[in-house]
């Protein structure tokens, strides 16, 4: 049976992520604040924020098989970024976690770094009146004390922009010893974007 197509865009938005930090390390153009890094190992757990790990829910939809070849597959790509997190921040501990609804549906993939971070910014922007739209297509916004960047689907004729028609794509929280970083897939709800803001606090309570 083939991988859920889900699980692997969660995955390659997670090794674009990693790619792009080390390319940036090698380059000498990724400045991370060196505040001393703290190397205290990080444990997530199986549950987490109303979430379990990933694999436990792939388990009971696959074959013994196909889960082997996936906690294979996972833990590779886990210690990968877990690495390249670490590097990126002076080796500060960093552990990664991936979780996932019991359908499915929503997926997220936990970075946790002991270290501060600068905050989570959209990327390129550009006028909204420039592109025919009424609002930004991406954004950042604070729900809490974390910050998540949402990407709005156009609707309408015109390209207006419905506000509730949205998927949150990634959250961040932040401190001055720790850093969490969620990806997501399928958070296109007010529901599951709560659900990833639970998760990533949980996440930062753990490493604080």
């Amino acid at each position: 049976m083939p991988r859920k197509p889900l699980l692997l865009g969660m995955l390659g938005g997670v090794l674009l992520a990693v790619a792009a930090i080390a390319v940036l390390l090698t380059s000498g153009k990724l400045v991370v604040p060196a505040l001393g890094a703290d190397n205290a190992p990080i444990t997530l757990p199986a549950e987490l924020g109303g979430l379990r790990q990933h694999i436990d829910v792939y388990r009971e939809r696959h074959t013994p098989a196909e889960t082997a070849e996936e906690e294979r597959i996972t833990a590779r790509t886990d210690a990968l970024t877990a690495s390249t997190y670490s590097k990126a921040y002076d080796g500060a501990a960093a552990a990664v976690h991936q979780y996932a609804s019991d359908d499915l549906t929503l997926q997220v993939t936990i970075i946790a770094v002991r270290a501060s971070s600068s905050r989570l910014l959209p990327g390129v922007l550009q006028d909204p009146a420039d592109m025919g739209l009424l609002d930004l297509p991406t954004e950042v916004i604070e729900i809490g004390q974390a910050r998540c960047l949402i990407r709005r689907f156009l609707h309408g004729p015109g390209g207006d922009l419905n506000p509730f028609n949205q998927a949150t794509d990634e959250c961040q929280r932040t401190g001055p010893h720790a850093t969490v970083f969620a990806y997501v897939e399928g958070a296109e709800s007010s529901t599951a974007q709560r659900q990833v803001v639970d998760l990533t606090n949980a996440a930062f309570a753990l490493i604080t």
